[in-house]
């Protein structure tokens, strides 16, 4: 349970699957008590041989290699497993989410083995997981009251059986198996309350525990019962009070457009993130080389003047102007906000770096306003389970609301709120609504259509797209600046802009 051994069996089978079975080299023991206060004890040690870890990464590099830059080949790499500098730095990280870090130990037995342990009080579900993210395991809880009055323990791996897993047990993955035979997984879930229904490998009173070991004959089905479920145990407990969830990992962006009848458009645009999730990406990034000064300059009033002056000095915000930048930190929430005037929706669209926005007239003198358009079935990409799983993952860091006003009377949209000429679209995974809203985005866009009498708006085409994901700000990973490439002169073939660089932190929040 808790690092989902699902998860954890399947990805190092799916890496084994390349280096010779390295998962038989690994060992994790894991206890988690959940209290009667809703918070958690946890303890939990991780093993490995370094020895046989770098004879598989060797046997890695005789077996595929990728090219650098240069064309050359270069073998791919295998990091150690502990690193413990990055884990002190997110532990740190950590104890602004509520985890309390008892103890935590690296050390080296004299047989090779190098263990990692960590005890630590964890004051509810959001900092247990701060805790188990700051131990690189990506496995979420989950705990729900259900309609009987019961409490379900969930750990999600959110990740689907992965394409290596299937083949174990077959002819010819038998020599793999047989180096598995140091592999061992166990979990144990103390709960405050009689255990009602789990699919732990054994009960035992309150404490539910999930066993797998190489070594034993019942592994390979133990293995093939848990792919695909997650771990889980229901409770029934009196006086059990839960902590609240993990309301405050998320950034929230407020983006407010206010199209104006001399053809003028008004920009605002809010951002806020807690403070302690600020700085557990922060903390994240900095361990694993990733883009935490960008995170930093966007809630950074003098960085934002900084970045809109030399934008103006490069040409790309003409059109645009500044009218205030207020940033402050309170009640444990950072927030930021921008206010821009423009002279038009081309400008306003280069002052929100949003390429989608356009604004056509139709031969009845009315304006379709489009904020995102729908999704072209033609040249979609088919939506994979497991994608489909990674995007929600990512919508669960942010909370989007976007307020347009238009200055003619509305006649169709697809808006979640109407107000006269006020329109609103909301997009928060605690919405029970959320994934038709998600469909509808992709399916219907975001946009208004709305009457022109009287009216004479500049007609504003949507910018050719670009490839690559943009970075946060313009910035990339470690704070140089990145600019986005321009469109086309007229008549001139669109030139592709170059790959962007992997993502370094995927726990950084993403606007």
């Amino acid at each position: 349970m808790g690092c989902s051994l699902r998860v954890v069996m399947l990805r190092l089978f799916a890496a084994a699957a390349l280096a010779v079975l390295a998962a038989g080299c690994m060992r994790l023991d894991q206890d988690i008590v959940l209290n009667v206060d809703g918070s958690f004890d946890l303890k939990m040690t991780f093993a490995y041989d370094e020895k046989s870890w770098a004879e598989s990464a060797k046997a890695l590099g005789a077996a595929i290699s990728e090219e650098d830059g240069m064309g050359r080949e270069v073998p791919p790499r295998l990091d150690p497993l502990i690193k413990e500098a990055e884990t002190r730095a997110k532990l740190d990280a950590a104890k602004r989410a509520g985890v309390e870090v008892r103890s935590f130990k690296v050390a080296k037995a004299a047989d090779g083995w190098l263990s990692e342990t960590l005890e630590a009080h964890c004051k509810d579900l959001a900092a247990l997981n701060a805790a188990m993210r700051a131990m690189d395991k990506e496995e979420e809880f989950a705990l729900t009251r259900n309609a009987d009055g019961t409490f379900t323990l969930v750990s999600k791996g959110g990740e689907s059986q992965l394409p290596f897993a299937g083949e174990l047990g077959k002819e010819d993955s038998a020599e793999e198996l047989k180096k598995l035979k140091g592999f061992r997984m166990v979990s144990a879930v103390t709960v405050p309350g009689e255990i009602t229904a789990s699919n732990a490998h054994a009960r035992e009173g309150r404490t539910a525990r999930w066993a797998v070991d190489a070594a034993d004959k019942d592994f390979l089905a133990k293995f093939k019962a848990m792919a695909g479920k997650d771990d889980s145990v229901t409770f029934r407990a009196e006086g059990f009070k839960p902590a609240a969830g993990e309301s405050h990992r998320y950034l929230r962006t407020d983006l407010t457009l206010v199209l104006n009848a001399d053809g003028s458009a008004d920009v605002t645009e809010r951002k806020s993130v807690h403070d302690a999730f600020f700085k557990e990406a922060e903390a994240r990034a900095v361990a694993q080389q990733g883009n935490s000064d960008a995170l930093r300059r966007m809630f950074d009033e003098q960085a934002v003047r900084d970045e809109f002056k030399q934008d103006r000095q490069e040409g790309e915000k003409a059109g645009v102007e500044l009218k205030s930048v207020k940033a402050e930190l309170a009640g444990g929430w950072r927030r930021i906000a921008k206010e821009m005037h423009c002279r038009d929706l081309a400008a306003a669209r280069a002052a929100a770096e949003a390429g989608d926005w356009s604004l056509i007239r139709s031969a009845d003198g009315n304006y379709l306003l489009t904020i995102s358009p729908s999704e072209d079935p033609a040249t979609a990409l088919p939506e994979l389970p497991a994608m489909k799983g990674m995007i929600r993952k990512m919508w669960e860091l942010q909370r989007l609301y976007i307020t347009v006003r238009v200055p003619g009377d509305v006649i169709v949209t697809t808006a979640h709120e109407t107000s006269g000429r006020e329109l609103k679209w909301s997009y928060d995974t605690t919405d029970p609504k959320f994934d038709e809203k998600l469909a509808d985005m992709k399916k219907k866009g975001q946009i208004v259509s709305f009457k022109g009498a009287g009216l004479d708006l500049k007609e504003v085409r949507a910018e050719p797209k670009t490839r690559g994901p943009q970075s946060i700000y313009g910035y990339r990973d470690g704070g140089g600046r990145r600019k986005p490439a321009k469109p086309p002169a007229e008549g001139e073939a669109p030139r592709e802009s170059a790959p962007a660089p992997p993502a370094q932190d995927p726990e950084a929040p993403r606007p």
